[in-house]
């Protein structure tokens, strides 16, 4: 799937097809765990315990200190999952969305959503 060295990756297979996923960044000291996927029509079957399973079996055969994951407050059923698995939980995280990522550079995101002039400011480097 991933072909990188600080990157492990998992796919669940049934009948030969990749039905979930699951990722471990081992670019820090502590794991960071995910995206896990599971497609909607297997979910509650087991699959995403045993993928979490193998990427927290694979840290702890690699010596890892500690595993991270972002969690979605929005989905109860992984968010259980993840605590019967003896994670627990740390803080709040807020997550801005919108059209136009960092990426979009200044002319793109000026044209999209001008937004305040203290931003447009802060954006321009003034």
């Amino acid at each position: 799937m991933v072909s990188r060295s600080d990157f492990y990756s998992v796919v669940a297979l049934l009948d030969g097809q990749v039905v979930g996923s699951n990722f471990l960044s081992l670019s820090d000291a502590v794991a960071g765990i995910g995206p896990v996927t599971v497609e909607s029509c297997h979910q509650g079957k087991g699959i995403g315990r045993a993928l979490m399973q193998d990427v927290v079996d694979h840290a702890r055969r690699r010596g890892i200190e500690g595993i991270r994951l972002l969690q979605e407050t929005m989905n109860k059923s992984s968010l259980s999952l993840y605590a019967s698995m003896g994670f627990d939980f740390r803080e709040s995280v807020a997550v801005p969305t919108g059209r136009c990522s960092a990426y979009c550079g200044p002319q793109r995101a000026a044209r999209d959503r001008p937004g305040p002039s203290r931003d447009r400011a802060a954006r321009d480097g003034n």
